[in-house]
């Protein structure tokens, strides 16, 4: 009776086995064609919103929950930062449950000099990508899609599952959670410039 009570339960207990210190190399959410359908429409839907040259883009794929993403882009005058939060799950559009969604994107300005010192910080952390030599998944957690684009770089790409307080990877995915609540006016800019000088 204990052993058939544990089976009927034991699914319902999210499971975590274990998460990463770097981002892994892949190629790309929003740059390469993915087989998997759903993927597939969240890289269609981020894509559209989403600065193709961004030197920080983040999304985001939690277990449960809605996807979001972030991305930080620059030219030779200003900085801004644009957020997206889709209202229903895309995994679900998928599905076919509900076709008719909506997206809220939202762009604000950021510091230029605060913006660089974030692209600098990008590009140090994608140049740490490296492979796992364990599996890194679970059943409760959030996939993070990370990329940097330079001119001298060109585009460089990563991914992480739930990574590590403290880690590597957790700097990059902690930022883009403020950055996204800047974009959304949630916070002001003190907070990232606080977190990126701490993690620099």
């Amino acid at each position: 009776m204990k052993r058939l009570l544990f089976l009927i339960c034991a699914p319902l207990v999210p499971m975590v086995l274990h998460s990463q210190e770097f981002f892994e190399p892949e190629d790309g959410i929003v740059a390469s064609t993915y087989t998997d359908e759903y993927e597939l429409a969240v890289q269609n839907t981020m894509r559209e919103y989403l600065d193709p040259y961004a030197c920080y883009k983040l999304v985001a794929i939690p277990s449960i929950g809605t996807e979001w993403a972030v991305d930080v882009a620059i030219n030779d005058t200003k900085a801004w930062v644009t957020g997206v939060k889709v209202g229903t799950r895309i995994f679900s559009i998928y599905q076919k449950k509900d076709p008719n969604y909506k997206v809220s994107k939202i762009t604000r300005n950021i510091d230029l000099g605060l913006a660089m010192k974030i692209k600098s910080l990008s590009q140090t952390i994608i140049s740490e990508v490296r492979y796992s030599t364990t599996e890194n998944f679970g059943m409760d957690g959030v996939t993070f899609h990370f990329s940097s684009w330079t001119k001298d770089q060109g585009f460089r790409f990563g991914k992480t599952w739930s990574p590590d307080e403290g880690s590597r990877a957790s700097i990059v995915t902690d930022l883009g959670r403020l950055l996204l609540k800047y974009a959304f006016t949630e916070i002001d800019s003190s907070q990232i410039q606080e977190f990126v000088s701490k993690s620099a």
